[in-house]
C-alpha cells in the first residue's frame, strides 16, 4: 500500500512526496512484523491443534488470533494518533517534509486495526483450507487501493491525504472480507466464547510467531537509523536531506519487493508444516 501511494504521490509532489511516504515506511515495516506474528502464531496453533484432533483448541486459536490482531493494531494506532509529530521527528522527518507527512501519518494510523486483520487474517483463511479466497482478499484490497489512489489523487485532487484515505478504505475492504470468511469457516464451528480475550493465549501465540516477526522488526529499526543518519549527514551534502531520504525510501521499497517473494513462499508452507507437526508426521515437516 505504501509503495503504491509513493508511485502516485512521488510523481505528483516530487521529492517531498517521496520523502513523506518514506518517513512513515518504518511504521509499515513494524506493522508487517506484527502482522506476521499475529498470522503465523494463531494459524500454526490452529493447525497443530487440528493435527492433534483438538477442534476446540483450534477454535480458540482462531478467536484468540483475532483478538491479538485487534490488540496489536490498537497498540500501533493510538501512539501514532496521539504523538504524531514527535514520532515523525523520531523517524527522521525534516521540517520541510513534516507538513506532508503529518496528514498522511494520522490517516494511516486509523487503518492499522484493519491492516492487521486483513493481513494476518489471511493466514487463518489459508489454514482453513481456502488459499484461493485468501489470495482474493489480498488482490481485491490491493487493486482497490490502486483505483482509489487514482481517483482521490488525480481526479479529486486530495494529494497525500487522498493516498492515505485510499489505503484506509482498501485495508477496511480486506479486513471485511476476512471477517466474512470467519463467519463461514469450513473446518471449524466458531462461537462467541472462542473470541473472549485471553491474554495468556495471546502470549503463547505471539511467542510462536515471534521468529518471523523479528526479521521485519530489525528492518524497521535499521530504516529509522538510516533515516536519521540521512537527515543529519544528507543536510551536509550538495543534495540536502530531503532528496537523500526520498532516494533511500525508493531503494527500501525495491528491497521490500524482493523480501516479499521469500516471505510469500514461507507463508504458503506454514499451514502444511504446522498441521503435520501436530500429527507427529515429522518427515513431512522436514
Amino acid at each position: 500500500y505504501n509503495i503504491v501511494d509513493q508511485l502516485f504521490i512521488g510523481n505528483l509532489l516530487g521529492v517531498v512526496g517521496n520523502a513523506a511516504t518514506s518517513i512513515i515506511f518504518p511504521v509499515f515495516t513494524l506493522c508487517t512484523a506484527l502482522s506476521l506474528m499475529c498470522g503465523v502464531g494463531p494459524s500454526a496453533a490452529m493447525n497443530i491443534s487440528l493435527g492433534k484432533g483438538d477442534r476446540e483448541g483450534a477454535a480458540k486459536a482462531v478467536g484468540g488470533g483475532f483478538g491479538l490482531m485487534v490488540l496489536c493494531g490498537l497498540i500501533l494506532m493510538i501512539p501514532l494518533l496521539v504523538f504524531t509529530e514527535p514520532i515523525l521527528m523520531f523517524l527522521g522527518c525534516t521540517e520541510t517534509v513534516l507538513p506532508y507527512a503529518l496528514p498522511y501519518a494520522r490517516i494511516i494510523a486509523l487503518s492499522f486495526v484493519f491492516s492487521m486483520v486483513g493481513a494476518s487474517g489471511t493466514f487463518l483463511v489459508r489454514a482453513d483450507g481456502s488459499p484461493r479466497y485468501a489470495l482474493v482478499c489480498v488482490v481485491v484490497s490491493s487493486l482497490s487501493n490502486v483505483g482509489m489512489d487514482a481517483l482521490f489523487i488525480l481526479v479529486f485532487g486530495w494529494g497525500i491525504a487522498g493516498a492515505a484515505w485510499a489505503t484506509l478504505i482498501a485495508e477496511f475492504i480486506g479486513a471485511a472480507m476476512v471477517v466474512h470468511h470467519m463467519r463461514h469457516f469450513r473446518v471449524l464451528s466458531l462461537h462467541r466464547k472462542d473470541f473472549f480475550p485471553d491474554f495468556r493465549l495471546y502470549g503463547k501465540m505471539a511467542a510462536i510467531g515471534a521468529g518471523p516477526a523479528f526479521n521485519f522488526l530489525t528492518q524497521s529499526m535499521v530504516q529509522i537509523i538510516v533515516n536519521n543518519s540521512l537527515k543529519v549527514y544528507g543536510a551536509q551534502s550538495v543534495y540536502g536531506s530531503d532528496i537523500c531520504l526520498a532516494a533511500a525510501g525508493v531503494a527500501n521499497k525495491v528491497n521490500t519487493l524482493a523480501v516479499a517473494m521469500v516471505v510469500g513462499l514461507t507463508n504458503g508452507l506454514q499451514p502444511i508444516s504446522s498441521y503435520n507437526f501436530g500429527r507427529k508426521n515429522y518427515r513431512r515437516v522436514a
